[in-house]
């Protein structure tokens, strides 16, 4: 009985080994990935923005009909323009922390145009981006991402900005509902 017992305790062992060098390769192959894809990150941005966000700045706007029929209609869209300097980005970042606050099961993505930061100017940056942190919100798109990876060689060859864009395309319509903010979109220099 004691040496049926043992054995049992050292297929367990092993089979334990066995799911802890699974996910060690897992996650040495997202980090290849995340290289690969170098995204920017606009988490720096919008914590700039947050501290420079005065306490109850924004709520007009948060408590706007327009922003309330953005957040219930599907496939929706919410245009803010204003002048220079007239706080979108510190709005955006308002906009943000409700839908974090509010919405914390569904993916919220998010990007930062800025003129001073040249990673964070061009179309493939933003999507790069976008791909990033939906990958890592949501095991369920990490297959798409994996092909593209594949597909270029393991990361030896990097993907057109085309490429991307259709991957992160086919990656939200696997989440099926996605939230997606963008601050200065007039600062990209991708037309």
């Amino acid at each position: 009985n004691d040496f049926v017992n043992e054995i049992f305790e050292v297929e367990k062992d092993v089979d334990e080994m066995r799911v802890t060098v699974k996910h060690l390769g897992f996650e040495e192959r997202q980090k290849e990935i995340e290289h690969w894809l170098s995204p920017s990150d606009p988490s720096m941005n919008h914590n700039k923005a947050l501290q420079q966000r005065h306490e109850g700045s924004g709520l007009w706007f948060l408590q706007s009909d327009a922003f309330a029929k953005w957040r219930t209609r599907r496939n929706s869209f919410l245009w803010l323009n204003g002048i220079p300097g007239c706080g979108k980005t510190i709005l955006s970042s308002a906009v943000i922390k409700e839908l974090n606050n509010t919405l914390p099961s569904e993916p919220l993505l998010y990007f930062y145009f800025t003129f001073n930061d040249t990673g964070k100017q061009t179309l493939e940056s933003m999507v790069r981006s976008l791909i990033s942190q939906l990958y890592h919100e949501r095991r369920d798109t990490w297959s798409e991402l994996d092909s593209l990876f594949s597909s270029c060689q393991d990361g030896h060859r990097q993907a057109t900005c085309e490429t991307l864009y259709k991957a992160l395309l086919h990656m939200i319509e696997q989440v099926k509902e996605v939230w997606l903010v963008l601050d200065a979109l007039d600062e990209c220099s991708t037309r």
